[in-house]
């Protein structure tokens, strides 16, 4: 596995910019310069429960003159309470009860036009805030009840201490969410807030710490208690930095909590069930759920007593498929497989290697790819080619997928091999780190290539005035071998926005796709939507472009994240 790595200067002057720029946030704009708008550091609280009305801060730039929040799905909704500072804004979040649980984006409505997007959290269960005076391990906010969210900020070097009563054989899970709150900041090396959880006993002692699991930034601490006693709950950044929009929710109490699924996924016709594993579940599997637009990736999970659990990434696939035969650890006794086919197989223990078999013509183009990251397995996979005589003819460790630009470490495996002459082949499937468990699952595909494309579109708030034009930048992710034009056009504009479309060219990835607004054009804000149309494979087929937010991490590294709408706002110039 290649690790990226963040350059390092030696000095004086490097530790003071790094101690100021990780104490102070620049609240940057969007790195493809989308900033006339006001631009939104962080929210605070970051969520709330159904069925209540939360104060919420908004801190950022530009924010003066607010005069609106747009928050994207049904059942939340927002009103500007104070924006007279350009760095601050107050607002009022009413959450139904009927609302869905989970992420909204949450946008403030400025003189400029909409802003970036903040991410706020739907949950069902109480809320508090954090109590000022909890950064000592003297001072320690008492948690009454569970379960719990309680929402916080962490301060420069501090350290902000709960604590709760465990029953005997209780199991207490402690979650916390930073990073899925802020994925990436531009001004902070190493570009995120990275919480630590330290539980401690009523006297002080140790019990156990919890930084980043499986990559993913955020701690899950879970603690069985042998006895009823008093514990002491620890949350703090990993290198005791702090500022503002280091603002994260601690999920507290014994609740349901997913650790991992099997299969990982499933064909698109396929009944049957998923194997759940966790802890406080109430179930040990779920039938496979309906598909939706196949191929495609849903999220599963249990619910229990009310309390929502968190889901799990169930890839859908159209392909046959099987699940591993073990034993296939030898490489003269492999596991046939009939290509086309996605095998469903984990690494079960650090020792365990996988093998499987298949037969390719002469001149035969076959993709063989491994999905495990990608759908939050900890597999690193390492995947060899041999010919059936034991010869090795290709090998891939890691695959930089970009449509998945939030896996900040790419781990899964991908080969196009042409075969120069007919027989069987073997594929040897191994964790490139040497470890291994029943988490440690993937999803093997074989089939020939299977062109196809994806479309990004960014900014993902942009601002037209009347009279006046605006462009966005459509980009294509094309797929194996996929190379012909795709007809840009949109759906949804108001009166007086018009677009004659555009083309993506042949072989080309990127175009601006230009937007007008009429002299009289409706004033307010608006979703479109941009489609992409094209031949592939003698077949039409047509493709939402999924609006991105551009961010910067640790000033070097530039991503495109997913939001939930594009929000196109038309102003009338002067105001």
């Amino acid at each position: 596995m290649r690790r990226e790595r963040i350059p390092c200067r030696r000095g004086l002057r490097y530790f003071l910019l790094t101690a100021i720029m990780a104490s102070a946030p620049l609240y940057t704009v969007s790195a493809d310069g989308q900033g006339r708008a006001g631009h939104i550091g962080y929210v605070f609280p970051a969520g709330g429960q159904r069925g209540r009305t939360v104060e919420v801060t908004v801190g950022g730039k530009g924010l003066d003159g607010a005069r609106g929040v747009w928050i994207a799905g049904e059942g939340v909704r927002g009103e500007v309470l104070e924006a007279d500072s350009g760095t601050m804004a107050t607002v009022a979040v009413a959450i139904a009860p009927d609302a869905e649980p989970g992420r909204r984006d949450l946008r403030l409505l400025t003189p400029a036009g909409a802003s970036n997007i903040a991410r706020f959290i739907v949950s069902d269960l109480p809320e508090i805030l954090e109590a000022e005076a909890n950064s000592k391990g003297s001072r320690v906010q008492l948690l009454s009840e569970l379960p719990v969210v309680v929402n916080g900020q962490i301060e420069l070097g501090g350290k902000d201490f709960y604590g709760f009563t465990a029953l005997a054989g209780q199991t207490i899970v402690c979650r916390v969410q930073a990073q899925q709150l802020q994925p990436f900041l531009p001004d902070s090396v190493p570009g995120c807030c990275q919480a630590v959880l330290t539980l401690y006993d009523g006297s002080g002692r140790w019990l156990a710490s919890v930084g980043d699991v499986r990559l993913h930034g955020d701690p899950v601490l879970v603690h069985t208690s042998k006895r009823r006693g008093k514990c002491v709950l620890e949350v703090r950044d990993a290198l005791l930095r702090g500022r503002e929009d280091f603002v994260y929710r601690l999920s507290i109490g014994e609740l349901p909590y997913l650790t991992h699924i099997y299969p990982l996924g499933a064909n698109c016709r396929s009944t049957g069930s998923v194997s759940l594993f966790g802890v406080n579940l109430p179930d040990d599997d779920i039938p496979i759920p309906p598909a939706p637009p196949c191929p495609g990736i849903q999220f599963v999970g249990p619910g229990q007593d009310g309390l929502a659990c968190n889901r799990l990434p169930l890839a859908r696939g159209s392909l046959a498929e099987v699940n591993e035969l073990e034993p296939n650890d030898a490489i003269d006794r492999p596991e046939m497989l009939d290509a086309p086919v996605t095998v469903n197989g984990r690494i079960e223990d650090p020792a365990d290697i996988d093998h499987y078999a298949f037969y390719a013509e002469a001149g035969e183009r076959l993709v063989l790819e491994i999905a495990a990251r990608r759908l939050e397995s900890p597999l690193d996979s390492r995947m060899t080619l041999f010919s059936a005589e034991g010869e090795a003819m290709a090998e891939n460790d890691d695959y930089r997928d970009d449509k998945s630009p939030q896996i900040v470490q790419q781990t899964d495996s991908r080969l196009i091999h042409t075969f120069q002459a007919a027989g069987k082949y073997v594929l040897r499937i191994t964790d490139s780190q040497g470890n291994g468990g029943e988490e440690y699952a993937y999803r093997l595909s074989i089939s020939p290539p299977r062109p196809d494309f994806e479309l990004r579109v960014t900014p993902d708030n942009p601002s037209v005035y009347r009279g006046e034009a605006t462009t966005l930048t459509v980009t294509a992710l094309r797929k194996d071998g996929f190379d012909g034009p795709i007809d840009l056009s949109p759906e949804g504009l108001p009166d007086g926005l018009t677009s004659s479309g555009t083309t993506i060219p042949a072989g080309q990835t990127k175009v601006a796709l230009p937007i007008t607004a009429a002299a009289d054009a409706a004033l307010g804000i608006y979703t479109p939507t941009i489609l992409g149309a094209a031949t592939v494979d003698g077949q039409r087929a047509t493709r939402r472009a999924m609006p991105m937010e551009s961010l910067w991490r640790a000033f070097l590294f530039r991503h495109l994240l997913p939001t939930q709408e594009l929000v196109l706002t038309v102003l009338e110039r002067g105001r």
